[in-house]
This record gives structure tokens, C-alpha cells and sequence, in this order.
């Protein structure tokens, strides 16, 4: 036994000896709670409570939002830079292309010119 029930028990003895009768005494007892009344919660302590609560409540509404509202940025962002690349992605396959018709255009010039030299190299081989 602790020593609030000790004290609650040797108090209701008291009662019922010195002042009331059992009945009196008993319903004393049950309106007297089995602890400390520092230990209660006031209304004003449950309102402070409440607020802190709601201000808490607000403060996760308010922080959802704003990281929802970072993140439709950033995927609006994310698209825009897809969308670059894109773009950067076709013009390096239009210039690529273009250098490759290029290159395939001074090769054969180059195989032509090659292929002059050569034959003239024969030809100036043969009368010697």
C-alpha cells in the first residue's frame, strides 16, 4: 500500500470514528480523488493544451502545403529541363548528322583525289 492510500484509508477510519457515520464517510472518500491534487488537470491547463494542439495541427496543414507546393515546382522544373534536353538532344543529333553527311562528302572527295594521284602515279610508273 503507498502512502496515499495509507493516509486515504487511516482518514476514512477517522471520519467514520470521530464525525460521520460510514455512508457520509464513504461518499466523502469517492468525491476525493486517490492522489495528489497538483497532479489534476485544469480546465486552463487543458485549453493551453488545446491551443498548443491546434497550433501544432496548423503548423503540419501549413508545412504539408508549402512542401506540396515545392514539389509541383520542382516537377514543373524537372519537365522544363526534360524538355531542354529534348531540344538539346536533336539539335546534337541534327549537327552529328550533319557531320556525318559532311565527312562522307570529303571522304568520297578525298577517295576521288587519292584514287587521280594513284592513277597518275601509274601512268608516270609506266613510261619510265
Amino acid at each position: 500500500m503507498t502512502m496515499q492510500e495509507g493516509h486515504r484509508t487511516r482518514f476514512h477510519a477517522w471520519l467514520v470514528e470521530h464525525a460521520l457515520d460510514e455512508e457520509v464517510a464513504d461518499a466523502i472518500m469517492a468525491a476525493m480523488p486517490p492522489y495528489n491534487w497538483h497532479e489534476l488537470a485544469t480546465k486552463t491547463d487543458l485549453a493551453v493544451l488545446e491551443g498548443r494542439l491546434e497550433r501544432t495541427d496548423q503548423s503540419i496543414h501549413d508545412l504539408r502545403i508549402a512542401v506540396t507546393t515545392e514539389i509541383g515546382g520542382l516537377r514543373t522544373e524537372v519537365g522544363s529541363l526534360r524538355d531542354h534536353i529534348g531540344t538539346e538532344i536533336g539539335g546534337l543529333r541534327t549537327e552529328i548528322g550533319g557531320l556525318r553527311t559532311e565527312m562522307g562528302t570529303e571522304m568520297g572527295s578525298l577517295r576521288d583525289h587519292i584514287g587521280t594521284e594513284i592513277g597518275g602515279l601509274r601512268t608516270e610508273m609506266g613510261k619510265e
